[in-house]
């Protein structure tokens, strides 16, 4: 039985196959932008805690008036049903702006298919508020167009449970690009967006060959020692960054910070991750026009130097 398939995820093996290859044959890109981004810093050497420090500290600030406007109109884009879902779920019952007693993070909820489905985040106007308005309200567009299959089949396996949400990020983040005019917040902003697309497809994978090493190297030499994981954990991380980042000795410790759930499962939660980030980022690219058009690359630019690669991404 296929692995994706024996734990509920609904993929098939040569998928993840030809995602692994394809995204680890491009690890070149990761080090590419992390030698630009040292030059940016200004920094002779460019260490594992360098690695996301902010291009600028400057940044706008949106009113919640404006970050709705800016979401629905990249909503309404792509097709009006899409922003009419926003809109009732942004000024119904299904945000509350109260920051009483809130806790951090944000998520949608679909609760029961009679009832609209619920976003929470904290927001503060930042761009990155504005980018989490968008994915969480894709979130609730998918769980609202859901509600037909009932209770019991409405759910999504983790490959296409961040398809909406991600699309929602493509689909607007070219928007907020527009309306910034300082050079500098642009800079800084697409560096943070590249940082999040690496984040999602190539760290994922990272990790990925990192499981499959611990487990591979269990069969054969049996239990592991402490050491031995941060070895393997450098080692895929440093296949990774090559020769752009410095990976103190120090940072091999940081696979435990890893869900332990996830390196103990029948099959990775990571390769779904980075699946369900893939396909709509090459959905948006499409839309847009020809990949090699640099306004069509602001929105993911890995997925677009890796999309030839992988057989499926050509049909979206």
């Amino acid at each position: 039985m296929d692995i994706l398939a024996q734990s509920g995820q609904r993929g098939q093996r040569r998928t993840v196959d030809a995602l692994v290859k394809a995204v680890t044959s491009r690890y070149d890109i990761v080090a590419r932008y992390y030698k630009i981004k040292r030059q940016l810093l200004g920094l002779d050497e460019l260490y594992d805690y360098d690695r996301y420090a902010p291009l600028e500290t400057r940044e706008t600030r949106y009113q919640w008036s404006q970050a709705r406007e800016i979401v629905l109109n990249a909503y309404n884009a792509f097709h009006p049903q899409m922003a009419e879902i926003a809109d009732s779920s942004s000024t119904k019952n299904g945000f509350t702006l109260s920051s009483a007693g809130k806790r951090g993070g944000a998520f949608a909820a679909p609760t029961i298919p009679s009832l609209h489905p619920y976003v929470f985040l904290n927001y503060t106007g930042s761009d990155k508020d504005v980018m989490t308005l968008a994915h969480e309200l894709g979130h609730g567009i998918h769980m609202y167009l859901s509600r037909p299959k009932g209770a019991l089949e409405a759910g999504t396996p983790l490959t296409t449970a961040e398809m909406a949400s991600v699309f929602g990020r493509c689909s607007f983040f070219n928007d907020l690009m527009q309306r910034e005019t300082d050079p500098a917040v642009r800079l800084s902003m697409l560096a943070r967006k590249l940082e999040d697309s690496f984040a999602t497809i190539f760290r994922q994978i990272s990790m990925n060959r990192f499981e499959d090493a611990i487990h591979t190297a269990r069969r054969s030499e049996g239990e592991l020692s402490r050491e031995r994981y941060s070895e393997l954990w450098l080692k895929t991380q440093r296949d990774m960054f090559q020769d752009s980042v410095t990976m103190r000795d120090d940072y091999g410790i940081w696979w435990s910070y890893v869900r332990t759930s996830s390196m103990c499962r029948v099959t990775s939660t990571l390769t779904p991750l980075a699946i369900s980030w893939y396909w709509p980022c090459s959905t948006s690219i499409k839309r847009r026009g020809h990949p090699s058009r640099p306004n069509t690359l602001m929105c993911c630019l890995p997925a677009a130097l890796i999309g030839p690669k992988i057989s499926c991404a050509k049909r979206v």
